[in-house]
């Protein structure tokens, strides 16, 4: 359970990062990516937050993260195996 605390926890932080480092994108009759800055930086090049990229990485992380945590899940409730290590060789105690 404390495995999936810190991978949705690490889910959360991927999405406010991609949401404080958005993708932009050229608003000339070109187009184009324009890189990736922080959101509250001056708008001098004439670009605009690329929506759709962004939405798509946030799908993506989403995706990830959920899948990684029910895999998590489901791992925590396998039954536990007490494997011991054997003293001596792995033989039979001889009789004497």
């Amino acid at each position: 359970m404390r495995a999936q605390k810190i991978l949705l926890a690490c889910g959360l932080v991927a999405l406010a990062v991609t949401g404080v480092f958005p993708p932009w994108q050229y608003l000339s009759q070109l187009g184009g990516g324009a890189g990736y800055r922080m959101i509250f930086a001056a708008d001098d090049q004439g670009s605009r937050i690329d929506t759709t990229r962004l939405l798509i990485e946030w799908v993506c992380i989403a995706a990830a993260t959920g899948a990684a945590w029910v895999v998590f899940g489901l791992c925590s409730k396998l039954p536990k195996t007490d494997k011991k290590p054997k003293s001596g060789s792995g033989e039979p105690p001889e009789e004497s």
